[in-house]
């Protein structure tokens, strides 16, 4: 992410990477309402091409 865009800050990291993952387990509980997190499974499975791609377009 920061090879695309090396002006990212932590917090930038951060959000790209909890709004780009991919959920899991939402047809046997998963419960994603709260915050886009799930006690059980966080924020799903990290997506890097996805992050990526969002890290390139910011700024």
């Amino acid at each position: 992410m920061l090879s695309v865009n090396p002006n990212l800050t932590p917090d930038d990291i951060r959000r790209i990477l909890t709004t780009t993952t991919e959920k899991v387990g939402t047809g046997s509980g998963a419960d994603y309402s709260v915050g886009n997190f799930d006690t059980t499974r966080a924020y799903g499975k990290i997506n890097a091409t996805n992050a990526v791609n969002q890290a390139s377009s910011e700024y």
